[in-house]
Parts: C-alpha cells; sequence; structure tokens
C-alpha cells in the first residue's frame, strides 16, 4: 500500500511551540487552509493508499471527524490537548484507523495524557506514544508502542555521493499548498515538486531517484520510527 502523507494546516495550538519542530523553524503559516472535502475529494479518499494526516496540529481541523471517516484508511499525528475532538472518534469507533501516534511533551500532564491515550486505545485504536522532548524517557507507558525522536537539524546539506531512494514511489508528502514532494525532506527545502494536488491530481514518482539531501531515514524501521515496548 502507497502512503499519502498530507499537512492540511501548519497551525499549532502547542504554546509555546516544541524547540524541535521544523514547522516552527522555518516560519511556516498556513493563512487560509482548505477545507478538507477539498482535500477528500482530490486524494480520492487515498484509494488505495494510507493517509497519515499530520501538522501542525490535524485535530484543530473543522470536519476532522468526517474526513477521516470518510478516508479508505487513515493514520493521524496528534497532541490531543483539544480533547472535545476526539468525542466523536470514542462515540463511534472508525474501524479504518490504521494508527494514532500520541505525541506528547512536558506542556501536558503525564497522567492526562495517558488517560487520553488509553481512552482511544480502549475504543479500539492502535495507538502509538511518541516522546517529542528526546531528553525524556521515563513516560510509564505500561506496553503502549513508543516512538523515540532525535534531535536534528533543520538544515540540510548536500552530501558527497547520493543514494538511491524510493521516495516519490512508495509514499509522498503533500504540503498546505497542496504542492507534491518525494518525502518530508523535500517538502522542507521546498524543491523537487512533482506537482499540484489541486491543479493536476495526485502524483507519484516512477523510477527511484539518486538523493542527496542528508535526511533521517524515517522510513527506515517502520512508519512511526523505531518502538520500545516499555521505559
Amino acid at each position: 500500500m502507497k502512503s499519502i502523507v498530507i499537512y492540511p494546516s501548519y497551525e499549532c495550538n502547542r504554546a509555546p511551540p516544541c524547540s524541535f519542530c521544523w514547522v516552527h523553524a522555518l516560519r511556516l503559516r498556513t493563512a487560509r487552509p482548505r477545507p478538507l472535502p477539498e482535500w477528500l475529494s482530490a486524494i480520492n479518499r487515498g484509494k488505495g493508499a494510507l493517509v497519515d494526516i499530520v501538522g501542525g496540529e490535524p485535530s484543530m481541523l473543522p470536519g476532522i471527524y468526517d474526513f477521516c471517516r470518510e478516508l479508505e484508511s487513515w493514520a493521524m499525528t496528534t497532541n490531543l490537548i483539544d480533547w472535545p475532538v476526539w468525542e466523536p472518534f470514542l462515540q463511534k469507533t472508525l474501524q479504518n484507523c490504521a494508527c494514532i501516534t500520541c505525541s506528547w511533551s512536558e506542556q501536558m500532564p503525564e497522567k492526562q495524557f495517558l488517560d487520553r491515550v488509553y481512552a482511544l486505545s480502549s475504543a479500539g485504536y492502535h495507538t502509538v506514544v511518541s516522546l517529542v522532548i528526546p531528553t525524556v524517557r521515563w513516560l510509564p507507558v505500561r506496553g503502549i508502542p513508543v516512538a523515540t525522536n532525535e534531535r536534528f537539524s533543520h538544515k540540510f546539506h548536500l552530501e558527497r555521493t547520493s543514494r538511491s531512494c524510493n521516495a516519490g514511489m512508495n509514499h509522498i508528502s503533500i504540503s498546505d499548498d497542496g504542492e507534491i514532494y518525494p518525502c518530508q525532506a523535500w517538502q522542507m527545502v521546498r524543491r523537487n515538486s512533482l506537482g499540484n494536488l489541486f491543479e493536476h491530481g495526485l502524483k507519484y514518482g516512477n523510477d527511484k531517484h539518486n538523493c542527496n539531501l542528508s535526511c533521517l531515514p524515517c522510513y527506515k524501521q517502520g512508519q512511526h520510527g523505531v518502538r520500545l515496548e516499555s521505559l
């Protein structure tokens, strides 16, 4: 199954923003987010693909439950701050959900955060906890997989040798304005666009390319990074 990573909006409800957030570091803002029904139509409900909804904070988008309900398969990364948004998800579990990655930082009390994660898990969603503060490794997740994050530079540099990469073939990354990139790394530097979703439709690459960006191997160890069963 191919993967579509979409950034419908770069806006976030976390204040202050996370220090390592590349959206914040690049000072990205979404003045007028496109309505989710436009995204739904443009990606054809993610037919044959997993739609990974990230941001920004996706739960801030109006109609997010209805949007997820209409997708063939979806995943989301969220900080769970606006808990009322998740009430519809709890009242009627969406069976087309692949995973909800719950990102925790010290801005939210861990008990409150874990109670919300467990509520989603008890409702039947596959949940993963992501520690967004790299120095914190003691969150008592009690059986919930944890995705560990490492700090990384927001400035990419060209290496002397390139490597073959299938980004753009198995997965694509789509920015808030609809520009399609082979991966998040190219999205960050705004290069190698495959076209615009809202002008030319969904598009994947046909061949592997020699990538010369020094980036994190985001798909090397699975979609959600390195997982630990407990801490």
